[in-house]
């Protein structure tokens, strides 16, 4: 509870994320996508240094990510909802 933002949020969700993969089907995914927005809590040097350890440790053996395009919008997913 004491990550309120930046990149320590974003860290934990995606390791949290990965463990909650890894309990219900005994191992870690093959392949992480990792789509994100263009803010500092996403593009910075630690999360990366992360995905990279990941993949150093085989805990996946691909990863990707991608950044949207500046300017994008949510109208896809809003639409949804609307």
């Amino acid at each position: 509870n004491n990550m309120t933002k930046g990149a320590d949020l974003t860290i934990y969700c995606v390791l949290k994320k990965l463990e909650s993969f890894k309990s219900r089907h005994g191992y870690y995914p093959e392949k992480l996508l990792l789509q994100v927005d263009g803010g500092s809590e996403n593009a910075n040097q630690y999360l990366l240094t992360l995905l990279e350890l990941l993949v150093v440790k085989r805990c996946c053996r691909d990863v990707y990510y991608t950044r949207l395009p500046a300017g994008h919008t949510h109208e896809d997913i809003d639409a949804a909802f609307a």
